[in-house]
């Protein structure tokens, strides 16, 4: 007697492992699709943001330095060495 309701305990413990594993593979395979969907979207997003700030960069570039300009930095910072 003992023993029948060992081992209906043990199937019963069994098939509640099995179950529950087979439904945590689901749950991540549904979890992992919108994950990766997700990230799709944010790469989107982000490659867009990527080149708009490419684009603007020249807008917003300083020009560059002549000569004197460059000559006169030069003499400010080895003035202030000393």
């Amino acid at each position: 007697m003992a023993r029948s309701g060992s081992t209906k305990l043990w199937v019963g413990a069994s098939v509640l492992f099995v179950s529950a594993f087979i439904g945590k593979q689901i749950l991540w395979q549904k979890v992992s699709k919108e994950v990766g969907s997700i990230r799709e979207i944010e790469h989107k997003k982000n490659v867009e943001h990527y080149h708009t700030v490419i684009e603007k960069r020249q807008q917003y570039a300083l020009p560059k330095l002549t000569d004197e300009e460059k000559l006169a930095l030069k003499k400010h910072f080895d003035s202030n060495k000393k």
